[in-house]
């Protein structure tokens, strides 16, 4: 069995890489969905950031309310530093623990954990390999604004908030240039398997 972690910058395109290997039997994750599941309301962590960020980050309904958090942190290194420090720790043990879960499955091949800080919190340790997906900014910001994210600027604080892609694809075992089509990130990911079945 092949673990590989998987990462890249906001809107580089990780959960399509992701989409298409699991098409070819690929177990994955996203650290992204266990950071959800963390934030959920009367968690540990839930009460950890609300105790920390205040009753300003829910909604009216008592969630933590990502875009309100993210308006905070994003503005402050200090406090998205805060943040991570809650919500890290807790979602790092789950992964580790998803990895471990199928070690003894002989008949897996291939697993896949999406981890957008990967190097970041480093975390390469925890993998056979490291894929790098990047993007030009331009996709990126593109990409993001198609997605609802209100202005440019706030797409660039959330780039510049990530390790620069040139450095990740730099430490990376294999790297995904996701500049174009459907089409062409479809035959780069058949080219990543034939590399990685090798």
């Amino acid at each position: 069995m092949l673990t590989v972690g998987l990462t890249g910058g906001i809107a580089s395109g990780k959960s399509s890489v992701v989409k298409l290997l699991k098409q070819h039997g690929a177990k994955s994750i996203d650290s992204d969905v266990l950071v959800h599941q963390h934030l959920r309301q009367g968690t540990p962590v839930w009460k950890k950031v609300v105790r920390q960020f205040g009753k300003d980050v829910l909604t009216n309904s008592k969630n933590i309310s990502r875009k309100k958090l993210a308006k905070i942190v994003f503005n402050h290194p200090r406090k998205l530093r805060q943040l991570e420090q809650i919500v890290h720790p807790p979602v790092i043990a789950d992964l580790k623990k998803w990895l471990k879960s199928w070690n003894k499955k002989k008949h897996i091949s291939l697993v896949v954990a999406e981890v957008p800080l990967l190097f970041e919190k480093k975390l390469e340790s925890l993998f056979d390999v490291v894929v790098v997906v990047t993007a030009s900014k331009k996709e990126q910001i593109s990409r993001c604004l198609k997605k609802g994210y209100s202005s440019q600027q706030e797409v660039l604080k959330r780039i510049n908030s990530q390790m620069n892609l040139r450095d990740k694809a730099q430490k990376a075992d294999f790297v995904v240039r996701n500049n174009g089509t459907e089409k062409d990130l479809k035959l780069k990911v058949n080219q990543l398997l034939k590399k990685l079945n090798r």
